[in-house]
């Protein structure tokens, strides 16, 4: 029982920290970024969360810069390597 609690609380940081990533995306106004401060220091595991999440969403935009012009998808690409 005690995991299925940690289990739903560790969803429920990952949903914040993404809302988070993306309000901050689309507005990095003062008082937003006081708010997300302040979601940032009141757990460990927000900062965490936040941080694992935002190497990833940059990570993937990094990715996107690789994809042919075209936009073609090699689908053998995997099996090639």
């Amino acid at each position: 029982m005690a995991d299925e609690r940690s289990t739903d609380t560790a969803a429920a940081i990952n949903e914040a920290a993404a809302i988070w990533l993306l309000r901050l995306e689309a507005s990095g106004s003062a008082e937003l970024r006081k708010k997300f401060q302040i979601w940032l220091d009141a757990e460990p595991r927000h900062r965490a969360a936040f941080i694992r999440l935002s190497l990833a969403w940059y990570a993937s935009e990094t990715f996107r810069l690789f994809r042919p012009a075209d936009g073609r998808v090699d689908e053998d690409l995997i099996t090639k390597l």
